[in-house]
């Protein structure tokens, strides 16, 4: 019976020593070398521009921070107890709407620091919770809230997402990437709030009704 170990070790020897064989030719033909380093410079530029390409689509969702204007507005309209309907308008004029369960809502944030204090962000996604134990295990059974009783509502977004290439990126120290949540806010019938983002602080106050 032959040795599994003298398999994996063999069988990598022969596949290199075959490779080698159908490379040798290639690297022993007069002129290949410089054609080889233009395709593939030509592809190494073709991938960077790939990527400069997603990143600006990606970067395409975010907004300054600093605007006057909100990030986003929402208002609560209660369905039944512990049940809300929520519209949500976007800096951009979009409207969205979602059903959330629970007592207290908040919202996750993608920020983006760049040098020179200039800070760009955008929403995406609202969460819920209940303040309550037993209510929140109440929950738990219910198959419309995710198990742990809380559930966020994403925004949906024009553009791809590219969070973990953004991260790579971060670790030049060019840009600081970070994924924040509000604090939680009380639901309430009626209720408007408008969501802006201060001085790495989320400003959430009471604001007019959705136009």
């Amino acid at each position: 019976m032959v040795d599994v170990t003298v398999i994996l070790i063999v069988l990598p020897v022969l596949i290199s020593m075959g490779l080698l064989w159908l490379a040798a030719p290639l690297l022993f033909r007069r002129g290949w070398l410089l054609p080889w380093l233009r395709g593939s410079a030509g592809l190494l530029l073709l991938a960077l521009s790939a990527v400069g390409g997603v990143l600006a689509w990606y970067l395409g969702a975010f907004v300054d921070t600093k605007q006057t204007a909100p990030l986003a507005q929402v208002e609560l309209f209660e369905m039944r107890p512990h049940k809300w309907r929520v519209l949500i308008k976007l800096y951009d004029g979009r409207q969205e709407s979602a059903v959330l369960a629970g007592d207290v809502w908040n919202v996750e944030m993608e920020v983006l620091n760049f040098p020179f204090s200039q800070t760009v962000g955008r929403i995406l996604a609202l969460g819920e919770r209940y303040t309550a134990l037993e209510k929140e295990q109440q929950a738990q059974e219910d198959s419309e809230v995710s198990q742990g009783g809380k559930r966020s509502y994403s925004i949906p977004c024009a553009v791809l997402d590219s969070w973990s290439l953004m991260q790579f990126i971060a670790r030049s120290q060019l840009v600081k990437a970070r994924r924040m949540e509000s604090p939680w806010m009380p639901m309430r019938d009626g209720a408007r709030y408008s969501i802006r983002f201060k001085d790495g602080k989320f400003d959430i106050r009471s604001a007019a009704p959705l136009s």
